[in-house]
């Protein structure tokens, strides 16, 4: 079911413009990470992202993507990762919409 959902998105997304896919996952959580690295993902720490773009960019795409800064970093293809370009704007306002609220709503919901 997995390799069914990451391929649908990317589909979605490569339709949409997308050139390239980034994930994260726990450092513990080794089913996803095979997941990932045998659809062809590189395996980054959030470190390495920050060399690569900058202290800025990374944070951004951290927070975009829901991440930890300790997760584990997955990008397809890796190559394309330098040219990343980030609208920064106000990412802490996206990342309390995208990441935040939901998981509020959801715990919420739970108890």
């Amino acid at each position: 079911m997995g390799k069914i959902l990451v391929a649908s998105l990317e589909e979605l997304l490569e339709n949409m413009g997308a050139e390239i896919f980034v994930a994260s996952t726990s450092e513990h959580n080794i089913v996803s990470r095979n997941l990932f690295k045998n659809m062809g993902y590189s395996e980054l720490t959030w470190e390495s992202v920050e060399e690569l773009l900058g202290s800025e960019e990374a944070r951004a795409l951290e927070m975009a993507s829901c991440s930890y800064e300790d997760d584990v970093v997955m990008v397809k293809p890796y190559a394309k990762l330098s040219e990343i370009k980030l609208n920064i704007g106000n990412y802490e306002s996206l990342w309390y919409d995208i990441c935040y609220r939901p998981w509020i709503e959801y715990r919420n919901m739970k108890y």
